[in-house]
């Protein structure tokens, strides 16, 4: 596989550090997170993510971990596919 960089959803600082502080952050929120772009060099698998009743993101799985990426399932599908 080619390396793909896709867009990321990461916690903000203020994020982590309400849950540093034991404060439960809205993980369903995705306005409210920091976007950056993250490199993959191996994708296990992908799947459709439902937030909010859309299906506006993708779940990566890969080494054992997951991120949830600003792109549709079915758009990375064909990215990957073309790769």
């Amino acid at each position: 596989m080619k390396p793909i960089e896709l867009p990321v959803f990461f916690l903000t600082d203020e994020q982590h550090a309400l849950e540093k502080a034991g404060i439960e952050v809205e993980e369903d929120d995705f306005d409210t997170f920091d976007q950056r772009p993250l490199t993959f060099y191996q994708i296990s698998a992908v799947e459709p993510y439902k937030n909010k009743g859309e299906y506006k993101f993708c779940k990566v799985y890969s080494n054992g971990d997951y991120w949830i990426c600003n792109i549709k399932y079915n758009d990375l599908k064909r990215k990957l596919e073309r790769e």
